[in-house]
């Protein structure tokens, strides 16, 4: 996280996965985490977005979240009354247009497209939705998206801001040293907002089996 941001990016996101039997030890590190996350971001003046851990990343000082599916399936009507109490900014996966839909009902500050390409950072059982698939989640969604899924070279990045995407997500591109990885990412962003826009299709095809 230090040094995503001190390499200059000013929108990252802390995905720590919850382990089948969190113990003490695990909450005590997740909410070390979240904190010094929110610290280094904000003295950085970037944004944070917290996966999937609301609760404690309102607590904690964080400006936003991003929930899954799953996540979004599990709040119930007073759950959902909680978060949007909180006044935290929220994003929503989306991998079909059932769930761009479900995502639109809570009226999200943005929504991932996704995989975009095959993934496997991952295990899901959605085909990559491709850059058709983006380029109509641009056009229609009706808020923000963000491309995430399977961007490892800097040709998929610049395609995908070619689509219109908002935000590009890019996790195992950035490697060990992200100073030094950072500009040439940062470069395809912007040749692939100055190309072109992509062609939008009437529909997009299916991201499950039929």
């Amino acid at each position: 996280m230090a040094k995503v941001v001190a390499a200059g990016v000013k929108t990252v996101q802390l995905r720590i996965k919850t382990p089948p039997v969190p113990d003490a030890a695990w909450r005590m590190a997740l909410r070390e985490a979240i904190a010094q996350s929110v610290a280094i971001c904000r003295a950085a003046d970037a944004l944070l977005i917290v996966n999937d851990h609301w609760q404690l990343a309102h607590e904690l000082g964080a400006q936003a979240v991003h929930l899954g599916q799953e996540d979004l399936l599990a709040l119930s009507e007073t759950g959902r009354a909680a978060l949007a109490a909180t006044g935290l900014r929220v994003g929503i996966s989306s991998h079909s247009l059932w769930e761009l839909a479900r995502a639109r009902g809570i009226n999200p500050v943005y929504v991932a497209c996704g995989p975009v390409w095959p993934t496997l950072t991952k295990a899901m059982p959605w085909y990559a939705q491709g850059l058709d698939n983006l380029a109509w989640w641009v056009h229609m969604a009706g808020v923000p998206v963000v491309a995430i899924g399977g961007i490892l070279e800097h040709g998929q990045l610049a395609q995908a801001a070619q689509s219109g995407a908002s935000g590009v997500c890019v996790v195992r591109g950035l490697g060990d040293e992200p100073a030094a990885t950072i500009p040439a990412w940062q470069k395809a962003l912007t040749q692939g907002r100055a190309a072109s826009p992509l062609p939008v299709p009437s529909m997009p095809h299916p991201s499950l089996e039929q």
